[in-house]
C-alpha cells in the first residue's frame, strides 16, 4: 500500500490510469472513447456526399469524433484526409502561402502525383482561388475515382488571418453547387470543424452567406452511451454505475470534463481504496477550490478568456449570462431551465461557442453545475467591477461614504453607464450610485431648463436688435453709395495723375529700363507673324557636320574650295557669296584656288574690318570683290540689325549681303540712287538709316549704315544644298542657275552661330542661327524691297511714339476713374487686348511701335486712378452710411448702436477710428447740429 496522502497530492502527482484521455484526440484504440447520436448522423452524412459543419465549444470531443468517422468511411472505400487549419499558421501568412498550405496537405494526405513545386509556378498567373478549383478538377477529382471527404479541422482559425477568406468560402460553395451539371463534384465532399458559426465565415455583407452544408448537433454524453467509461470505474469503486452517473450529473456529459472527473474519481480510488470521499468533495477538492490552479490541462480558463477576450462585447456576454444564471434557483445543484430564449443575436451565440451555456428545449441554460460554482454571480459582478465603464467615480463615491456629489455621474457619461447597466444585474450600491446621478442630473436639466428660458427671451430681443441693425448697415450703405455716386463729378486727379504717370514711363524709357522688354516684343512679334513664301532667288550650300566628317578635315583646304566653286559656276549662278574666311593658305590646292577666285568675276569673299582684322582672300583682294561679314548685336547678344556699311579712317566698307544684292540687282539694271538725309532710293523701296532711338532703341550705337533686319523665316525660307551633293555632282540641273548662292558653314561644332528672335524659347537652351543664313535673310530682304516692293522695317520719330505712350496713358487713366468698376475693368482689358493687336498688326506690316512704354503707361494710369478714386469713393460711402446710422439712434439707439459696432467691425482700423470719430463728434450737440445741417438734405431717411 502507499503511503497516506492528501486528495488534492493525489491529483496533482500520481498518473492518471490509461483507461482515460483528458484532451486532445482520442485514438482509434481508446477504450473510454464515448459515441453519441453524432457519430452515426455524421457518418451517414458524409458517406451519402454531404457537406457537414461540427461547429462547437472547444473540448467537445471534435476531433475524436473526426478521427472514428474518417475510419469508418475508409473502411467502405472513401478517400479521407483532415486538414488542421492552426498547422498552416495565421498570423504572418500571406494568401499565396496559406493556398499553397492547402494544395500541398491535400496532395501529401491523397498521395497524389504531382510535382507541386512546377505545377504552382505554372498556374502563377492565375488567381489563387482558381488554382485551388484547377486542383479539384484536373488533379484530385482525375487521380482518385473514388468518394473523397475532407476534413478541415479548426475552421475558426480563419477569423485571426490576415488577410480575408469570403473568396475560400466562395470555391467551396461553388464545388457544392457545380454537383448539379458535374458528376465529379458529387464525389467531393468537405467537413468543417470548430469554435465558429457560419456567419463568420463570409464577412463580406455584399455577398451571400455559407449557408450550405448540414450541421452536427454535439451534445454531451448520455449515460446510457457512456459504458465505455465504466471500465476504468469497475476495479476500482463497487458501484461503478451510481459513480458514473453523480459524474455525469457534475458534468453534464461534458465530455473533457467527463473524462477528467472519471480520472480523478478512478486515480483516487485506486490510490486509497478505503478513501471515503464522495464525487462531490472530490469535484471540490480537485476542481472548483483554487480552480484557476487546478485547471491543466487548461479548460475552465479557455471558457474565461472567451468570455473576456473581446473587450467590446464582453459586458453584454457577461450581462447575458448573469440573466441566464438568476432564472436558475440559486440554491439547488440540479440544472434547471432558464428563462432566456435563444435567438440569432451574435451575443447569444458568442456566449454558446464559449461552452459556458446550451441551448435545451428551446431556451438557454447553464451546462452544467460546474460551470454554475465556477462562473458564479460573485464572479460575475467582479468581472463586471472590472468592466464598469465609471470605475473611478464610483470608487471615489464609495470613498467618501456617498455624500461627495463631485463624483456622481452626469451628462454623456450617465448615459453611456445608464446603457452599459441596462441588461445587467449590479448591486444595491451601484444602482443607488446611478440613482442618485439621475436625480442630480434631473435637477441639473430643470435649473438648466430655466436658466435657457431666460437666455432664450433674451436673446430674441437680442437677436431682433441684431436683425434690425443688419438692415439698418444695408439700407446706409446702399443709400451711401447712391449718393457717393451720383455726387462724385469729374475726378479731378485725373489729368494730374495721368501727367505723373507719363512723366514715370517716359523717365524709364529714357534710361533704357524697358529696352530689354522692347527687344523681347520685337522677338515675340517676329516668331509669330506668318511665314513668307521661300525666296526662290537664293540658295545656301551648307558646310554641316556631315560633309565635314566625309571630307575628314576643316578648315577646308584650299584644293577642296577651288572644286566646289567650279562646280557651282558650272550651273551658272547670277552671284557666289563666299562666307569662308580665307586669309591664308590651307594646303593644298593653294594656287589652283587663287587662279579660281581671280578668274571668277560674279564671286564675293569676306573679311573682318570691326574688332580684330581679318582680310579677304589674296585672289579677291585687287578685285574688290569683298565685303566684310560683321554682325552688330544687341545688349542681349541678339541679331536685330543689318550693318549694310562702315567707315574706316578714310575708307568706306561695305557688307557682304550689300554686294552680293547690288551685283543681282545691277544684271537687272536696278541701281541705289542717294536721296537727301542720308536715304536711298533703291528700286520700289527706300532705304532709311537707323538712329540712336528708333523703335525700342535707346541712345543705340547706329554708327556705319544699319536697317532693322525684316526676318520672316529661319532655314525654311531658303533652299540648302550640302557640301557633298556639290562635290558629287547630286545638284539637278537648273536649281542655281541665274541665283545667288552662298557659301557658308552650318556645322554646330564650328560654332559661326548667332542668336535671332527665332532663338527664344521657353524651355530648354535657346537655338541659334548660323551667320550664313544671317547674310541669305539680309540679302532676301534687300532683294525683296527693291524687286518686289515689300517694305522694309521701319519705326515712327521719337515725338510720335511719345505721343502714342502719352495716348494710351492718358486712355488707362479715363477708364481708371470710372465708378463702375466692373465695366471700367471690362473696358480696360478690351482697350489692353486691343493695343497689343494693334501693334502686332502694324509689325506685320512692317512698322515696329512701343508695345511696352504704352501698356505701362496704360495699365499704370488706370491703375493709379482706379485705386485712388476707390478710395475717395469708399471713404465718402463710409462717412454718410455712418451719419446715416447716428440719424437713427433717437429712433431705435440699440439697434442703431449694433449697426455701428457691425460698420466697425467690416472695415481696417483706419476706418475704424474715422467711425469712432465721428461718433465722438455726434455726441457734442454742436457737432451734431452740424452734421444734421450738413447732411440730413444730402441723404435720404433709412
Amino acid at each position: 500500500m502507499p503511503k497516506s496522502r492528501s486528495l488534492s497530492d493525489s491529483f496533482s502527482e500520481q498518473p492518471a490510469p490509461a483507461t482515460y484521455q483528458v484532451g486532445g484526440a482520442l485514438p482509434l484504440t481508446a477504450p473510454s472513447y464515448v459515441e453519441r447520436e453524432a457519430d452515426e448522423t455524421l457518418y451517414q452524412a458524409l458517406k451519402s456526399g454531404e457537406f457537414c459543419h461540427i461547429l462547437n465549444s472547444r473540448q467537445m470531443g471534435k476531433s475524436s469524433l473526426q478521427v472514428r468517422v474518417m475510419a469508418r468511411l475508409q473502411q467502405v472505400g472513401i478517400r479521407c484526409v483532415s486538414i488542421d487549419l492552426t498547422t498552416l499558421g495565421n498570423r504572418h501568412i500571406a494568401p499565396e502561402q496559406w493556398y499553397a498550405s492547402i494544395i500541398h496537405d491535400l496532395a501529401m494526405g491523397f498521395s497524389l502525383r504531382l510535382d507541386f513545386i512546377d505545377w504552382w509556378e505554372s498556374c502563377s498567373h492565375l488567381s489563387l482561388n482558381k488554382r485551388l478549383s484547377l486542383f479539384f478538377e484536373q488533379i484530385l477529382l482525375v487521380q482518385i475515382q473514388h468518394s473523397i471527404v475532407v476534413f478541415i479541422d479548426e475552421i475558426d482559425s480563419i477569423l485571426s488571418l490576415p488577410f480575408p477568406c469570403d473568396d475560400f468560402f466562395v470555391l467551396l460553395r461553388a464545388c457544392y453547387n457545380r454537383r448539379a451539371t458535374s458528376t465529379q463534384y458529387g464525389r467531393l465532399t468537405f467537413a468543417f470543424a470548430g469554435v465558429a458559426a457560419p456567419a463568420d465565415f463570409m464577412l463580406d455583407k455584399q455577398r451571400t452567406p455559407f449557408n450550405i452544408g448540414y450541421g452536427i448537433e454535439l451534445g454531451g454524453f448520455s449515460f446510457e452511451r457512456s459504458t465505455p467509461l465504466l471500465s476504468g470505474l469497475e476495479p476500482v469503486v463497487s458501484d461503478a454505475g451510481e459513480v458514473l452517473q453523480q459524474i455525469l450529473y457534475w458534468t453534464n456529459g461534458q465530455p473533457f470534463l467527463t473524462q477528467k472527473l472519471c480520472q480523478i474519481v478512478a486515480s483516487h480510488f485506486a490510490e486509497n481504496p478505503q478513501s471515503s470521499a464522495t464525487v462531490l468533495s472530490l469535484v471540490h477538492t480537485a476542481i472548483l477550490d483554487n480552480w484557476e490552479a487546478k485547471d491543466e490541462p487548461e479548460h475552465l480558463r479557455t471558457i474565461r478568456n472567451r468570455i473576456l477576450s473581446n473587450t467590446a462585447i464582453a459586458g453584454n456576454l457577461l450581462g447575458l449570462y448573469q440573466q441566464v444564471l438568476a432564472s436558475e434557483p440559486a440554491a439547488s445543484d440540479m440544472p434547471a431551465q432558464s428563462r432566456i430564449a435563444p435567438s440569432a443575436d451574435p451575443v447569444q451565440i458568442e456566449l454558446k461557442l464559449s461552452g459556458l451555456v446550451i441551448e435545451q428545449q428551446g431556451w438557454l441554460r447553464v451546462k452544467n453545475p460546474i460551470y454554475r460554482r465556477v462562473f458564479d454571480t460573485a464572479w460575475i459582478e467582479q468581472q463586471l467591477a472590472d468592466l464598469r465603464p465609471y470605475a473611478l467615480e464610483f470608487e471615489q463615491w464609495l470613498a467618501a461614504q456617498g455624500k461627495d456629489e463631485r463624483y456622481l455621474l452626469e451628462g454623456l457619461a450617465l448615459k453611456a453607464a445608464l446603457t452599459w447597466a441596462e441588461d445587467k444585474q449590479l448591486s444595491a450600491v451601484d444602482y443607488q450610485f446611478l440613482s442618485l446621478s439621475q436625480e442630480q442630473g434631473s435637477a441639473a436639466i430643470e435649473q438648466t431648463l430655466a436658466s435657457e428660458t431666460l437666455q432664450r427671451e433674451q436673446a430674441q430681443i437680442a437677436l431682433q436688435a441684431a436683425e434690425d441693425a443688419a438692415e439698418m448697415v444695408g439700407t446706409a450703405r446702399r443709400l451711401a453709395k447712391q449718393t457717393a455716386s451720383s455726387a462724385a463729378g469729374h475726378n479731378r486727379w485725373v489729368l494730374g495723375l495721368t501727367v505723373a504717370a507719363l512723366v514715370v514711363v517716359s523717365l524709364l524709357r529714357w534710361t533704357g529700363i524697358l529696352q530689354p522688354l522692347e527687344w523681347a516684343m520685337f522677338d515675340a512679334f517676329t516668331r509669330l507673324r506668318p511665314a513668307s513664301a521661300p525666296d526662290e532667288r537664293i540658295a545656301i550650300i551648307a558646310v554641316d557636320e556631315t560633309s565635314i566628317q566625309a571630307l575628314g578635315m576643316f578648315p577646308l583646304s584650299d584644293q577642296v574650295l577651288a572644286e566646289l566653286i567650279e562646280r557651282i559656276n558650272q550651273h551658272q549662278p547670277s552671284m557666289i557669296g563666299l562666307d569662308i574666311y580665307r586669309d591664308l593658305p590651307v594646303a593644298p590646292g593653294t594656287k589652283q584656288l587663287n587662279e579660281q577666285l581671280a578668274t571668277t568675276s560674279n564671286l564675293v569673299g569676306i573679311e573682318k574690318v570691326v574688332g580684330t582684322r581679318i582680310l579677304p582672300p589674296p585672289g579677291l583682294k585687287s578685285t574688290q570683290q569683298h565685303g566684310f561679314a560683321d554682325q552688330v548685336l544687341d545688349g542681349d547678344g541678339t541679331v536685330r540689325r543689318g550693318l549694310l556699311s562702315i567707315y574706316q579712317g578714310e575708307r568706306l566698307y561695305t557688307s557682304l549681303a550689300l554686294q552680293l544684292a547690288t551685283g543681282y540687282l545691277v544684271q537687272r539694271g536696278i541701281e541705289p540712287k542717294p536721296l537727301p538725309d542720308n536715304h536711298i532710293q533703291w528700286g520700289q523701296s527706300v532705304l532709311t538709316p537707323l538712329v540712336p532711338h528708333s523703335g525700342g532703341y535707346v541712345r543705340a550705337d547706329t554708327g556705319g549704315y544699319q536697317v532693322l533686319l525684316n526676318y520672316w523665316r529661319d532655314a525654311e525660307q531658303f533652299e540648302i544644298f550640302s557640301l557633298q551633293t556639290v562635290l558629287q555632282d547630286q545638284i539637278p540641273a537648273g536649281a542655281l542657275r541665274d541665283r545667288i548662292v552662298l557659301i557658308g558653314v552650318t556645322a554646330p561644332t564650328v560654332n559661326d552661330l548667332l542668336l535671332t528672335p527665332y532663338s527664344r524659347k521657353r524651355n530648354g537652351v535657346p537655338t541659334q542661327m548660323p551667320g550664313v543664313l544671317l547674310h541669305a535673310n539680309l540679302v532676301s530682304q534687300l532683294l525683296s524691297a527693291a524687286i518686289d516692293g515689300q517694305p522694309l522695317m521701319q519705326v515712327w520719330p521719337a515725338w510720335l511714339s511719345y505721343g502714342w505712350v502719352a495716348l494710351w496713358t492718358f486712355l488707362g487713366a479715363l477708364l481708371g476713374s470710372w465708378q463702375h468698376r466692373w465695366l471700367g475693368a471690362i473696358a480696360l482689358l478690351t482697350l489692353g487686348m486691343g493695343l497689343a493687336a494693334a501693334c502686332y498688326g502694324a509689325f506685320v506690316g512692317s512698322w515696329w511701335i512701343p508695345w511696352v512704354p504704352a501698356a505701362l503707361g496704360f495699365g499704370l494710369a488706370a491703375g493709379t486712378l482706379a485705386l485712388v478714386t476707390a478710395r475717395r469713393s469708399d471713404r465718402q460711402q463710409l462717412r454718410l452710411a455712418t451719419i446715416a446710422i447716428l440719424n437713427e439712434q433717437a429712433n431705435n439707439p440699440a439697434a442703431a448702436k449694433i449697426a455701428l459696432e457691425y460698420l466697425k467691425q467690416a472695415e481696417n482700423q483706419r476706418n475704424q477710428k474715422r467711425i469712432t470719430d465721428m461718433i465722438e463728434n455726434e455726441q457734442s450737440a454742436v457737432g451734431s447740429a452740424i452734421l444734421n445741417k450738413e447732411n440730413n438734405e444730402a441723404l435720404p431717411k433709412l
